[in-house]
């Protein structure tokens, strides 16, 4: 199944952003990151002239993780999360949103996003009153003034207050609060996970670095073929990588950090001799992984044959297991292992962390985990100094996921570097 070609489409509401943005970051949605996901990917299609990419089909594949050959018709998650998102933006408007000028609503028969005013029609009165009388105008223009000087002192109070007060970087402190280097975000393209089961093995780095996989001569099948095509032709980006490089950047912005995001296949080595930077996913969906864990003491193995994903400890401990593998097949409170790692860059300057697992809801669950005060208090209890202080660590996460959302995350195992 392939998406329909581009047509013209209507240009999105000039209001459509802000209005997204402040569902995403309201307390109504906090609640509900899978909702989120479905929001943020619809949005981000309306805004990007991409109408023609909001179907269930696409929807299926890039936001919930459905394979290549995902039939609507014998899953109907994607209708099901649309009715709930439906009803959770009604509970918004009528709780928190109630004063909002501008709505967003998910129209029933489509995924589209449409924008409009509140309330829908504003009443036209058929008279004028009498003018107030010409002593107000006065008093009414000195208030202004007064008011808005007012307001130009509080906002200068606020920013000298957030530029000394900077957003905790928890975890990624190192990177995130580090003013003398860029921070790059290198996203994980979930079409190469696809990509190695197909071909039934993944490629080096180098094959990878090389552009091998895009012209592999063992995509024979038709769902190879398919997956081939998407490969050559796009770039995909799941929605809850889309929200985790969000929060760091609005976090790297806060501490005066410089940001940039870069797709992993976009990369180049030379890229990586100066700077620092965090790679989000595990070694299937984004293979830089697979040189920069040479370096740590535990490796990521993804093995497309036997659809098997597992941390093993190069050096395992007294009372450590072999390895932390996690089942073929997802299911509701299966075991997921995830990594949060931070180290010297081994390419050049600068430092790197890690963000990724062996499934997608154990790579947002590692980022959850570094963006909070636990990952401090972890990382302390176990290495004896926070995050920012040592030259490096290495977290084993072990967390589940209900309904495609993770819950709490605990340490299995550790590593740690001291300065």
């Amino acid at each position: 199944m392939s998406a329909p070609s581009p047509t013209s489409e209507p240009a999105p509401h000039p209001e459509l952003r802000a209005v997204a943005d402040r569902l995403l970051a309201s307390t109504t949605f906090q609640r509900s990151p899978r909702l989120k996901e479905f929001l943020a990917f619809v949005v981000k299609c309306a805004l990007e002239n991409r109408a023609h990419e909001v179907n269930e089909y696409s929807i299926g594949v890039q936001v919930f993780g459905k394979p290549a050959d995902y039939n609507p018709n014998l899953d109907n998650i994607v209708r099901v999360t649309a009715r709930q998102l439906r009803t959770r933006l009604s509970e918004y408007y009528s709780s928190e949103g109630a004063a909002d000028r501008w709505r967003l609503e998910i129209p029933k028969g489509s995924y589209l996003p449409v924008v409009h005013a509140w309330p829908p029609a504003e009443i036209e009165t058929t008279g004028q009153p009498p003018g107030p009388p010409a002593w107000v105008w006065p008093v009414v223009t000195g208030l202004a003034v007064l008011t808005l000087a007012g307001w130009a002192c509080a906002a200068w109070l606020f920013n000298n207050w957030q530029a000394a007060h900077p957003r905790n970087a928890f975890a990624l402190a190192a990177i995130l609060t580090d003013k003398a280097h860029p921070a790059t975000i290198v996203l994980d393209d979930p079409m190469l996970s696809m990509a190695w089961n197909q071909l039934g093995a993944q490629q080096s780095l180098d094959e990878f670095i090389a552009g091998r996989y895009l012209s592999d001569k063992r995509y024979d099948s038709p769902r190879g073929a398919l997956v081939q095509e998407m490969l050559q032709g796009n770039y995909t980006v799941r929605v809850s990588t889309m929200i985790l490089s969000e929060e760091l950047s609005r976090i790297a912005a806060a501490n005066g950090v410089q940001i940039r995001v870069r797709q992993c296949r976009n990369l180049e080595v030379k890229d990586l001799e100066s700077g620092n930077f965090i790679f989000i996913g595990g070694v299937g969906a984004n293979p830089w992984v697979q040189a920069i864990q040479k370096n740590l003491a535990f490796e990521h193995v993804v093995d497309p044959a036997n659809r098997r994903r597992y941390f093993e400890p190069r050096a395992p401990r007294d009372g450590e297991p072999q390895r932390f593998e996690s089942a073929g097949t997802e299911g509701p409170g299966q075991k997921l292992y995830t990594r949060v790692a931070s180290l010297k860059n081994p390419f050049g300057s600068g430092r790197v962390s890690l963000l990724g697992g062996t499934s997608r809801d154990a790579t947002e669950a590692a980022g959850r985990f570094a963006l909070s005060p636990q990952s401090v208090e972890q990382v302390t209890k176990l290495c004896g100094a926070p995050p920012d202080r040592l030259s490096s660590f290495e977290l084993i996460l072990q967390t589940s996921a209900i309904g495609g959302t993770p819950v709490a995350a605990n340490v299995v195992a550790h590593r740690c570097g001291t300065k």
